[in-house]
């Protein structure tokens, strides 16, 4: 960040909003910060990172922010765990104890405390086209992976988003039979464009923290 710039304050500002709004049930955005946009400048426009994207996964998002909250905070923010580790490192520097070994609780293994729902682990993103013309349904996308890329039976569901008047759906998810069963129709790839009614689908794997 160069001196002055306040793009630093409005990434803060805007993710405490989501963070609120996703976690505590705040209202959604002020009208300064509809869009996020210092986020999506940040993020260069993704198909992914939007408002909407937060909104139509609510859920899912505040299970991933509390794995982060829950794990990696605690142990980031610890000002005890911080205070023992420059305490030990001074001591290595200035050789003040021979072979000085770090504190038991810097030594305690890393134990996780939440763990993601089986559901999370098989299912996808959908990035929908941004045009205002017929879209692929929940129904157009199955019979795709089932008929055209010959999946029998590898999709338990798909839910696409019901956007406000005016809007069209940008969002969905595909919930797979299994994880090998999405691996396989994923062929194997972590995010694949799919040809969907004349459309092209984005599908992106959501891969848990946990």
């Amino acid at each position: 960040m160069a001196p002055g710039d306040i793009s630093l304050t409005r990434v803060v500002t805007e993710v405490s909003a989501v963070y609120n709004y996703i976690l505590h049930g705040d209202n959604p955005l002020s009208a300064s910060l509809e869009g996020i946009p210092t986020i999506m400048a940040l993020c260069g426009g993704g198909r992914l990172v939007d408002f909407r994207f937060f909104e139509f996964h609510k859920d899912l998002v505040a299970r991933g922010v509390a794995v982060i909250r829950d794990n990696i905070g605690v142990l980031v923010f610890n000002d005890n765990l911080n205070a023992m580790m420059c305490q030990f490192e001074d001591d290595v520097s200035l050789s003040l104890i021979p072979r000085s070994r770090p504190a038991p609780e810097l030594m305690a293994p890393f134990v996780a405390v939440t763990r993601t729902p089986t559901e999370d682990s098989r299912m996808a993103f959908i990035a929908l086209p941004e045009c205002h013309c017929h879209r692929p349904s929940s129904q157009d996308i199955m019979n795709h992976f089932k008929r055209t890329l010959g999946f029998e039976y590898c999709i338990e569901r798909v839910e696409v988003e019901r956007p406000r008047v005016g809007q069209a759906p940008k969002h969905g998810i595909i919930v797979f039979m299994s994880v090998e069963l999405r691996d396989q129709a994923m062929f194997e790839e972590t995010a694949v464009f799919f040809r969907i009614s004349g459309h092209d689908i984005w599908v992106q794997l959501y891969m848990p923290l946990l």
